[in-house]
């Protein structure tokens, strides 16, 4: 068979490993860049930093591939949104895409965020957004997108523009809201709580790669909200919790009412193709046991 060639950016990372094996036993040649050396008999790893342009550059004129999965960004816990470390990766996000573009490339899927919205709005729609006290991470975010647009249309290449919203599951780093709850019902410790009564749009990180998968696969392009049915409030999370992981001592520090606003996530695209998620809240906690 003629296999397809798909590279794929971030393959490591905590929605990278699980999505990557959706591609393994498709028709596609599956590459993955990584800092580290990886070995793997279904996934070439090449060893190249993103932000080494050179590299890039080489890498991409080598394998031509057809398709690219570009998830990787700076992602740490309660320093991402500002970190000076966002410029970076938007100039080598650009750099990548270019490359991918020029010897090629025929269609991408790049992870956007909810970050991008103001939420304000109650209505979060699947286009293109103006907002004015943004945070370094969806700044470069939102540049990126508006530039690999025009770089889509100079080149024909089809572009999907995917917003994850809030996400949870097996191997997520500390610094999150499940994690940190999980972590403190493990060792008995108190967990405090700021903004009890924010809504959140919440995924399993499982439902989230099928989501990927599922839009990477189809017709769809553009901007597509990668987002549950329904909101959630961060106090029924703790209380899930609660009753699934003894020991978990919550206490709860009064509302800012800035978090209170709910939201209406849209998800026409997501709807188009029939997805389902797998996991409930429920079953998705009980997987952590």
């Amino acid at each position: 068979k003629n296999m397809k060639k798909i590279l794929i950016t971030g393959s490591t990372g905590f929605i990278g490993s699980t999505l990557i094996k959706f591609f393994l036993y498709k028709n596609y040649e599956v590459f993955a860049l990584t800092r580290k050396k990886n070995k793997s008999s279904l996934i070439k790893y090449i060893k190249a930093d993103i932000f080494d342009h050179k590299r890039i550059n080489k890498v991409f004129k080598k394998i031509k591939p057809n398709y690219l999965i570009h998830l990787a960004w700076e992602a740490s816990p309660n320093k991402y949104q500002n970190s000076k470390a966002n410029y970076k990766w938007l100039h080598s996000s650009l750099n990548l895409y270019l490359n991918f573009c020029k010897y090629g490339g025929s269609k991408a899927l790049i992870t956007g965020s909810c970050a991008e919205y103001d939420f304000n709005n109650y209505l979060l729609k699947e286009k293109l957004i103006k907002k004015n006290d943004y945070a370094r991470y969806s700044l470069c975010k939102e540049t990126f997108l508006h530039h690999a647009l025009k770089i889509s249309l100079i080149f024909n290449t089809k572009l999907v523009w995917a917003r994850l919203f809030w996400i949870y599951g097996i191997n997520q780093k500390k610094g999150r809201l499940i994690p940190d709850l999980i972590n403190a019902a493990k060792n008995n410790k108190k967990i405090l709580i700021r903004n009890p009564n924010s809504f959140i749009n919440l995924l399993n990180v499982y439902d989230v790669s099928v989501a990927l998968f599922k839009t990477f696969e189809s017709k769809i392009t553009g901007i597509i909200n990668i987002a549950d049915k329904k909101n959630v409030k961060v106090i029924d999370i703790a209380n899930q919790c609660k009753k699934i992981f003894i020991g978990c001592n919550i206490s709860y520090k009064k509302q800012n009412k800035k978090f209170s606003k709910p939201f209406s996530a849209k998800i026409e695209k997501l709807n188009l193709l029939k997805f389902k998620k797998f996991y409930t809240l429920e079953k998705g906690l009980k997987k952590f046991l």
